[in-house]
């Protein structure tokens, strides 16, 4: 029987950790070709037996979506752009943990392995790496994750404080920030100016039900056996302390996403700065949707 090592904790994690758990079994000189998963949170690989050498890197600078590299296993080895930027072994009992979007390979080396690895690998929900985002939001929103994967809406509300698809992107600085100063006048209860993560969690848990949606996952497929075709539904027991972990790790992650600084609070200037970004490459991104469907469109047509 599998179990999430020590180090998952919580109701979330713990799920997630059952949820997405994947066994891998290789031979000595196994390997597995560079690629970029889809997964919109940390991954965990756990070396259960042997040890397994890894080369990362992040995805090549893209400056527009004709840079884009396929991400399927092996593609970006004949674009010219693999430069690993990290390399190291995990030995037999430890892990490796990366963010979405890294492209890695692995290598089963001869030296030192049995016959047969094995290895884990599941994905964490809880904290989101929401400060890695902010910091490559404009190449994240270029990539896959963005256009075939379900991160745009499980990141949106980091800087929108907002459900998915709630605030259309502008390109009217005044206005936007405009928006974001009158954002922040709501968060903050005691007037001092900033936010911090009591003030975004009793903002994303008002009473009214306008941010309900803070509460649960933006998507059913965070636990496709969770929902009453998957097998399970939660009791509700394990729904009220799901809420009460996601929204405490939601309010804890916006923190982290636009607190630039460190300094434990939202300043007007970082929310102001956050809300520029993600209304210039949202609008971006949709712009580059509507580029690509007129272009299908002609194709077929012709």
């Amino acid at each position: 029987e599998w179990r999430p090592p020590y180090f998952v904790r919580g109701y979330v994690n713990r799920r997630e950790a059952n949820e997405s758990q994947e066994l891998w079994f290789s031979r000595r000189r196994g390997a597995v070709f560079a690629h970029a998963d889809t997964y919109c949170t940390a991954a965990v690989s756990l070396q259960l037996s042997g040890r397994k050498r890894w080369r990362l890197m992040p995805a090549p600078p893209i400056a527009s979506s004709a840079d884009l590299v396929d991400y399927h296993d092996g593609r970006i080895y004949g674009s010219g752009k693999w430069r690993p930027a990290f390399e190291g072994t995990v030995e037999e009992g430890e892990a490796i943990v990366f963010p979405p979007g890294l492209f890695h390979e692995t290598l089963v080396p001869e030296e030192g392995n049995p016959a047969c690895t094995a290895s884990s690998t599941f994905q964490l929900q809880l904290p989101a790496p929401s400060g890695y985002v902010r910091a490559f939001l404009p190449s994240l929103a270029l990539s896959h994750l963005y256009s075939e994967g379900h991160c745009r809406q499980r990141w949106h509300s980091y800087a929108t404080l907002a459900a998915p698809a709630a605030v259309p992107p502008t390109l009217d600085r005044a206005a936007c920030l405009a928006a974001a100063a009158a954002l922040l006048r709501q968060i903050d209860a005691d007037g001092d100016g900033g936010a911090d993560v009591r003030e975004i969690e009793a903002h994303l848990s008002s009473p009214d039900g306008a941010t309900a949606w803070a509460r649960w996952f933006v998507d059913e497929d965070h636990f496709s056996r969770l929902t009453p075709s998957g097998g399970h539904t939660p009791s509700a027991d394990e729904r009220v302390a799901m809420e009460v972990e996601l929204l405490r790790g939601r309010a804890a992650d916006t923190l982290v996403y636009h607190d630039v600084d460190g300094d434990g609070r939202v300043s007007a200037g970082e929310l102001g700065e956050a809300a520029l970004q993600w209304h210039a490459v949202e609008h971006r991104a949709r712009a580059v949707e509507e580029t690509r469907a007129g272009g299908w469109e002609s194709a077929e047509a012709e």
